[in-house]
C-alpha cells in the first residue's frame, strides 16, 4: 500500500492531510473505513475537489502501522 519510497514524503493526520490537500500538495490519499463518518465526508469532499480518488484502508490500527506510527491514523496522504 504504502512504498518505502514514499514514506519520506508521508503525511499523517486529519489537520496534515487537509493543509496538503488545500495547498494542492497531496498526490495520494489514504483513508481508514473506520474512522468519524464527519471527518471520512470532510476528506473524501476535499479529495474530490483536487481530482484525487482516496484509497480505502480497512482500519485506522492498520493505516497506522502502514504509517510506521505506534498509534491509529484515521487518514494520511503523499506529497
Amino acid at each position: 500500500m504504502i512504498q518505502d519510497a514514499d514514506k519520506s514524503c508521508l503525511v499523517v493526520g486529519l489537520k496534515q492531510v487537509k493543509k496538503a490537500l488545500a495547498e494542492k500538495r497531496a498526490k495520494k490519499v489514504f483513508l481508514a473505513d473506520d474512522c468519524d463518518s464527519t471527518l471520512k465526508e470532510s476528506v473524501e469532499q476535499l479529495c474530490k475537489q483536487a481530482g484525487i480518488i482516496p484509497e480505502r484502508v480497512e482500519t485506522m490500527k492498520k493505516l497506522g502501522d502502514e504509517c510506521g506510527i505506534e498509534v491509529k491514523a484515521s487518514c494520511a496522504c503523499v506529497c
